[in-house]
């Protein structure tokens, strides 16, 4: 009985060591020196954005409101409708952004999908919560 506590007792110490070991070999400093952002320069570069907001319900009918003045830009029916909407906003500064706002009853998969349109346009999209 003594004899097999004695073996655990060393199992543990020798595990101990181990750890205290892999702490002190492992390199914890940091690589890189990652620039923040100033906080000003960060509110420019979003106040020169143009925000649009997109609004669609489950029978994929879309209000798109320019966020700035709350103007109502088009209000396509159907994905390729809103495609073509959008691509012309798209085009008019790099820095357009479209939020998408679900009402209703709208699906999941309809916000993929235009996601998914996002992606393959290469466009700017968020979804508000």
């Amino acid at each position: 009985m003594q004899d097999d506590r004695s073996d655990l007792l060393l199992f543990i110490d020798l595990g101990f060591i181990l750890l205290v070991g892999f702490l002190v070999l492992t390199d914890t400093t940091p690589r890189e020196n990652v620039a923040l952002p100033a906080g000003e320069e960060e509110h420019q570069k979003l106040d020169d954005r143009l925000i649009y907001e997109v609004l669609f319900d489950v029978n994929l009918d879309f209000i798109v409101t320019f966020m700035q003045d709350q103007t109502e830009v088009c209000a396509p029916s159907g994905l390729e409708t809103l495609a073509e909407c959008l691509t012309s906003m798209a085009g008019e500064s790099t820095g357009t952004v479209f939020v998408f706002l679900p009402q209703g009853r709208a699906t999941v998969q309809q916000l993929v999908s235009l996601l998914d349109l996002c992606y393959r346009n290469q466009w700017r999209c968020t979804v508000d919560s």
